[in-house]
């Protein structure tokens, strides 16, 4: 089986095989670890467990927030970010399949008249790096409203996939060892649940021993406080601050973080 390494500029770092000798070793074939795939809120959500050798010189690039992709049993290339990683002799790493920017950045209220699943979505994909690929509902047309201000990006995919009685997974397109396109795959119904056990904890290195995670990864917050007699939220709009590392310019209500942008960004991914 041959699996790609991949930074968060989504270019190949290193090309871990179990057919070729020196490079890099994983093993997915343990009671805990492999694919799992289960549908939650109507998407097909995946997470990948594997175990490798930290005294291999490739090592360096098993790292939380890179990515590994292969090619599954089901015949789908897969991206898994890097989400931690455990252990001494031996490190067991854990990996999800979504992008750390659907999990991590808030869904707008909306109140839209019918309109397709393609575009009701593009409102939460538009820079996101993702773009709908399968689309079995494409004739379907829905009227959609949301009033949250604190839905996840991936939270309002699932929502509407509801609306629209869809499932959707997340899929990558690769043309050699680069990956081309990150995709949502829509359909009207996905397969069987899966439950395999996850390994999660908190950053902890004493000699080999790594433990890390970015499970709490926040790149910017939306601030908002309690509402007037007027129903009227109170926000931090009429406030411009910079401190050279967090900024917010007037008229905005999001705490943004430089360091963790730069570090972080989708927009670093694709040149």
């Amino acid at each position: 089986m041959q699996w790609f390494i991949i930074g968060r500029d989504m270019h190949v770092l290193c090309t871990p095989s179990t057919d070729f000798p020196q490079t890099l070793p994983i093993d997915d074939s343990g009671d805990s670890l492999g694919q799992e795939i289960s549908i939650t809120n109507n998407s097909a959500v995946g997470t990948y467990d594997f175990t490798t050798d930290p005294r291999h010189p490739d090592s360096v690039y098993i790292t939380e927030g890179n990515y590994i992709a292969f090619r599954d049993k089901y015949g789908k290339d897969r991206l898994y970010t890097i989400m931690s990683i455990e252990g001494d002799e031996e490190w067991t790493v854990h990996c999800e399949d979504i992008g750390l920017d659907l999990i991590n950045e808030y869904a707008v209220p909306w109140d839209y008249t019918a309109r397709s699943i393609e575009d009701t979505l593009s409102v939460v994909l538009h820079d996101s790096g993702w773009e709908i690929g399968i689309n079995e509902v494409s004739s379907y047309k829905r009227a959609t409203k949301f009033e949250g201000t604190t839905d996840s990006q991936l939270t309002r995919i699932g929502d509407v996939c509801n609306q629209f009685d869809a499932e959707c997974e997340f899929a990558i397109e690769m043309k050699g060892a680069k990956v081309t396109k990150q995709v949502i795959n829509i359909y009207k119904t996905l397969g069987e649940d899966k439950t395999q056990q996850r390994f999660i904890d908190n950053i902890n290195l004493i000699s080999l021993s790594r433990s890390g995670s970015i499970e709490d990864l926040i790149t910017c917050i939306r601030c908002y406080g309690k509402e007037d007699e007027n129903g009227n939220k109170l926000t931090i709009a009429d406030i411009n601050y910079d401190d050279g590392r967090y900024f917010s310019p007037k008229g905005e209500h999001r705490i943004y973080d430089r360091e963790a942008r730069n570090k972080w960004s989708r927009f670093r991914a694709y040149d």
